[in-house]
């Protein structure tokens, strides 16, 4: 159950009946959604049918909920572990007579389509430069509209370096005796 109305995608507005809360209040559920769930540890877990109840104060997820997605729970030292089958999707830590976690909410948007095939084309091309995808419309190889291209991340990382590591402490030092340098996988 969620009070977050924006973070529900295929969202149905329709009167869902009334949940009962811990301290006997009763509260309608305005719709239904699905969520996803980004947890630290950068797993998602996408919830079908999460019930918007505006009066809620925190967000809810039922253990029956994760059981439904085939995930399940390993209790101990006040904390719960949920797992599927030995991966540790995210673990929430209990206080007072409640298990919390954090989580980030991947609101859904709606994705608009880029017609810029010169991206595309770059990509495609191994990261291939502006002025090489420029010379391969010039020649009428590539028939596409030739735009400029956005920013590429990848073409950036990839022109990252290892930094150097010297071969030794100083460079005129040399061993004297055994184990003066004693090399190890840490």
């Amino acid at each position: 159950m969620t009070h977050f109305r924006e973070i529900l995608s295929n969202y149905r507005s329709e009167n869902f009946g009334s949940v009962s809360l811990a301290n006997e209040k009763i509260c309608d559920v305005h719709g239904l959604g699905d969520a996803c769930l980004i947890f630290d540890n950068g797993f998602k877990l996408i919830l079908k049918n999460v019930r918007y109840v505006p009066d809620l104060a925190h967000n809810l997820i039922s253990c029956s909920a994760l059981e439904e997605e085939g995930l399940e729970g390993k209790w101990g030292k006040g904390i719960i572990k949920i797992m599927k089958g030995s991966l540790t999707m995210f673990k929430a830590e209990r206080k007072r007579n409640l298990y919390i976690c954090t989580v980030k909410y991947d609101c859904f948007a709606a994705f608009v389509l880029n017609t810029n095939k010169t991206d595309l084309w770059h990509k495609r091309l191994g990261h291939i430069s502006s002025k090489g995808l420029e010379l391969l419309h010039k020649q009428v190889i590539l028939k596409e509209k030739y735009a400029d291209m956005n920013f590429c991340d990848d073409c950036i990382l990839g022109k990252h370096h290892k930094v150097h590591f010297p071969s030794s402490p100083s460079p005129n030092s040399t061993s004297t005796c055994i184990l003066d340098y004693v090399h190890a996988d840490v």
